[in-house]
């Protein structure tokens, strides 16, 4: 049996994979989404950014009712968004449920709140990767967590 993962936005999609892949004993197991995927919902409408952070709770806690695993949800970033930020609104999206995975950008600031979300025990992952550079960057990471993660902070 082969378990597929969705990137999209959109509950309703979830749903129809899900059937088709139940269809032919396949499993639609986990999902990942974003902040652009999920302002496909919104449709022109202007929100504010709270509106839109709420929007994407809703919907993802939709698609954890949906799939059985992991569902990403990631953090609403730019430039210029600090790491404390970014750790606000990862514990925030984390509430939901055991399963949500906060996905954070590959960049300094999406670092730092990689560390403070890691020690926090909440689940994480990273955007999209583009460069050799930035899958060195989370390897390193990654391994400075776990050599120091018994640690007491």
């Amino acid at each position: 049996m082969t378990q597929y993962l969705l990137d999209s936005g959109d509950p309703e999609e979830f749903k129809a994979i899900s059937t088709l892949a139940k269809e032919h004993n396949e499993v639609l197991f986990g999902a990942t989404t974003n902040p652009t995927l999920i302002a496909k919902k919104l449709a022109g409408r202007k929100v504010s950014q709270d509106e839109a952070f709420e929007l994407q709770k809703q919907i993802v806690m939709e698609i954890v009712n949906i799939v059985p695993g992991p569902v990403s949800a990631e953090v609403y970033a730019d430039e210029t968004t600090t790491a404390e930020q970014m750790v606000e609104q990862g514990r925030e999206i984390a509430k939901g449920h055991d399963r949500i995975v906060v996905k954070l950008p590959t960049t300094m600031e999406g670092f730092k709140a990689r560390t403070a979300l890691r020690r926090n025990k909440v689940l994480i992952n990273n955007t999209i990767i583009f460069s050799q550079q930035q899958v060195v960057a989370v390897y390193l990471h990654e391994k400075l967590i776990q050599k120091t993660k018994n640690r007491s902070y």
